[in-house]
């Protein structure tokens, strides 16, 4: 049981994931001797209505391209509505007890709904992250209590295409599969538990470079979990991890043309709920992220209502 106590913990800070609109998701975790491959699902669900007196008010604005949704050229009132789904292919190899590589493969599928009226659907590979991490320090998981601290950095390789097109215009860059630029991952982890609880915190941060092609840069970003989760052992080969906390996510504005976007970057804070069960070499994961806090720039950016993850994972 011991061993199993010991993936769970490797797949506590799972739900630790940044931004999927900025193709950014790596499963950051403390450690275990177990590598494993995954198959993941995320959902990001972001809506806005505009009122036929907004709309009035924001008229100049709506022709921004890049910065925030592009309003129909009409005073009724509209409902704005994009949904970014990813599914990814993720795997991690230990080479040895205190340095691992994570490599990440997202496909992209995310849809534009106006009016409840689809729009247009985009279909394609995202691009792909390729993560390393070092523990700075770990205990044994034998003890009763155990601490975990764990650094590390990665590449976002650029081979999503980032053109995609809409009636012959370019859609914003945020909704593109991916960005095309090679962009810089920092992380540092911590965890703690004692007997059966245990408190993890995760912090990434993504340094974004210029794309000279869309003459267009994004804005970096930091995103942050706290979870407090409680191990219950089920049986010698099974075992049920719940857990709740925090997760926010900040982004500057992005730049183009040598300018920065209004309608781009702010804050989101969500409150997360999900559960893990482990049984022989697998994991199933439901994770779900409720929006707290919406402090977006800009009156033309979409609010954010949720994220829900789900997946299985075998190790071996």
């Amino acid at each position: 049981m011991k061993k199993m106590i010991g993936i769970s913990l490797l797949f506590l800070t799972v739900s630790s994931t940044a931004c999927d609109i900025c193709n950014m998701s790596v499963s950051l975790s403390p450690d275990d001797a177990k590598n494993y491959v995954s198959i993941l699902f995320r959902s990001r669900n972001t809506c806005k209505n505009f009122t036929t007196t907004v709309l009035r008010e924001m008229a100049m604005e709506s022709t921004s391209r890049h910065g925030g949704v592009i309003l129909l050229p009409t005073t009724e009132d509209q409902k704005h509505e994009d949904i970014f789904n990813v599914y990814e292919i993720q795997g991690l190899y230990n080479f040895n007890r205190r340095f691992h590589v994570t490599v990440s493969v997202p496909v992209i599928s995310n849809t534009r709904s106006i009016n409840n009226d689809r729009q247009f659907q985009l279909n394609g590979i995202g691009d792909p992250i390729v993560m390393a991490k070092y523990h700075l320090f770990r205990t044994n998981y034998e003890t009763k209590l155990n601490h975990r601290v764990s650094v590390g950095s990665g590449l976002k390789i650029p081979l999503g295409s980032y053109d995609f097109e809409h009636k012959g215009k370019v859609v914003q860059h945020d909704f593109q599969a991916g960005s095309g630029t090679v962009d810089f991952i920092f992380s540092l982890d911590y965890l703690m538990k004692y007997k059966n609880w245990g408190l993890a915190m995760n912090a990434n941060y993504k340094a974004n470079t210029f794309n000279s092609k869309a003459d267009y840069m994004f804005g970096n970003s930091i995103n942050s979990t706290l979870n407090l989760f409680y191990l219950k052992e089920l049986g010698d080969s099974y075992s049920l991890l719940p857990f709740a906390g925090i997760y926010g996510e900040q982004a500057g504005r992005d730049i183009e043309n040598k300018k920065y976007e209004s309608n781009t970057g702010g804050r989101i804070l969500f409150g997360t709920a999900g559960t893990q069960f482990f049984f022989y070499q697998f994991k199933v994961e439901l994770i779900y992220q409720h929006a707290m806090v919406n402090d977006m720039n800009g009156p033309l950016q979409l609010n954010v209502k949720n994220r829900v993850q789900t997946g299985v994972t075998y190790l071996f």
